[in-house]
């Protein structure tokens, strides 16, 4: 119950930072899906068919959306000095960070709508709205475990380390590249998500993820560098 309480009260801070910075949110959501749609104009002229290419592409986007939202949530307290108070709550900060992603994964889907729409009318694809967004939804259902564990890492990382641009540019990079070379060589079929192989990847890469977090936050502590940048 505290925790859907918690994840409730989120998702208004978020609605209402929103739209207390609407001018940046605005903005910033103009060059996003400008940048999208020119990489998908670029990404459209290498030979892969449109629907391969729309698949990957807004992957990519929902998948990064998940990253950067966990990073900057990280990057926002270091900045802040807010971890050490943070330390003393009754909630691990793992935690929070989970509940933080959630209650911004409306957003982040909003925004992959918005792009594949725009996609849409801008270039006219061969297949189906729902037909890519079908294989979206799979393919990042398949992905998000890992899309978690990595953000997650860099999140303990960036409490490390102090640094946060070059995870941001890295991780999208890398999320990016691996969503089209995976679905070049073939999206999962919703079964695939049903494999004991698979549940057993994803839990071995949240686990191993939440270990390296917990030991990266534990020697910030121990330096007593957990509140300082």
């Amino acid at each position: 119950m505290f925790a859907l309480n918690k994840l409730m009260l989120e998702c208004l801070l978020y609605i209402n930072e929103l739209r207390s910075y609407w001018f940046e949110t605005v903005s910033s959501l103009l060059f996003y899906l400008l940048l999208m749609l020119g990489i998908y104009w670029m990404a459209s002229s290498d030979g892969l068919s449109n629907k391969t290419n729309l698949v990957a592409h807004m992957t990519w986007v929902v998948s990064a959306g998940l990253f950067t939202s966990l990073v900057m949530i990280a990057k926002t307290d270091v900045t802040n000095k807010v971890l050490e108070v943070m330390h003393t709550f009754p909630m691990s900060y793992s935690k929070i960070l989970f509940i933080k992603s959630v209650a911004r994964a409306p957003y982040d889907f909003s925004v992959m709508l918005l792009t594949l729409l725009l996609i849409f009318v801008a270039f006219k694809p061969s297949v189906t709205f729902f037909d890519v967004l079908g294989d979206v939804v799979v393919l990042y259902l398949y992905v998000v475990p890992f899309v978690y564990s990595f953000a997650l890492v860099s999140c303990g990382l960036i409490i490390a380390f102090k640094r946060a641009e070059v995870f941001v540019v890295l991780g999208n990079a890398l999320i990016g590249l691996s969503a089209y070379a995976y679905v070049k060589s073939g999206s999962p079929p919703i079964a695939v998500l049903l494999d004991g192989i698979y549940f057993a990847s994803a839990l071995v890469s949240l686990l191993g993820s939440y270990l390296i977090f917990y030991k990266l936050r534990s020697w910030t502590l121990k330096k007593g560098a957990l509140g300082h940048i």
